[in-house]
């Protein structure tokens, strides 16, 4: 099945000598495995391993043939070409974080285009903008919705309950304490745009630890990102 696609770098993975093995999360096949011969063997290849930088955005003609083997690529192109998140050492730590988050989380292969959109606006946003301390927290929170456990927006009680992703006036052994519940309240607050919600950088820590713990008690199996130790040194 011939089709041209939008498509996200999850991570590239060198293979002998001259070839990758690609993970995109693709507009409309999902997450796919793609196998890139002689990457590095030409600067006239068009398939350079340049492209497949963590989160690129691509756009891609693949003949699928959704066998389970790895698929290969006919054309490839940049989609939107990043000004400054490879280049930028804050915005690159966020990129190496959301990679590992991603792939940690997108382990199904069945396409979502409200997922993929959302993921693109978010790396754009975050390539065109410099108040980006936050940037991971609220797109781990936002990504909450398109995984299937969002947490509940009546935030009226006290505890938060990470079983039920809900806000509850009574303690159950599923319950943060009540700090650390408001702390997940200020969480849920923040907003891209809005520079007004400022964290101090133990808050922020502290919050990415409870979101994470959060993915922990939602899906299977899910890592901590190894990045995270980054953050603590550039997002303090």
């Amino acid at each position: 099945m011939y089709i041209s696609t939008k498509a996200i770098v999850l991570n590239a993975i060198k293979y002998q000598e001259k070839s990758l093995i690609v993970h995109c999360y693709t507009e409309q096949q999902g997450l796919k495995s793609f196998f890139v011969p002689s990457a590095f063997s030409s600067a006239k290849n068009r398939q350079k391993a340049a492209y497949f930088l963590p989160l690129t955005l691509l756009e891609v003609d693949v003949n699928f043939k959704n066998k389970g083997s790895l698929e290969h690529f006919k054309s490839i192109r940049i989609h939107e070409p990043y000004i400054s998140i490879h280049g930028d050492i804050h915005k690159n730590a966020i990129a190496l974080f959301m990679t590992e988050t991603l792939t940690n989380c997108l382990k199904e292969s069945q396409p979502d285009s409200e997922l993929y959109q959302f993921l693109e606006t978010a790396l754009l946003w975050l390539d065109h903008h410099d108040s980006i301390a936050n940037f991971h927290i609220i797109t781990l929170l936002k990504l909450t919705k398109y995984l299937g456990f969002a947490p509940s927006n009546d935030s009226s009680g006290d505890y938060f309950d990470l079983q039920n992703g809900t806000f509850t006036v009574s303690y159950n052994n599923s319950c943060l304490t009540i700090d650390e519940s408001v702390l997940i309240k200020k969480g849920l607050s923040l907003s891209y745009d809005d520079e007004k919600n400022h964290l101090t950088g133990k808050e922020r820590q502290q919050i990415l630890a409870l979101i994470l713990n959060y993915y922990q008690v939602h899906l299977d199996n899910f890592r901590i990102p190894q990045s995270i130790t980054v953050f603590k040194e550039l997002f303090n």
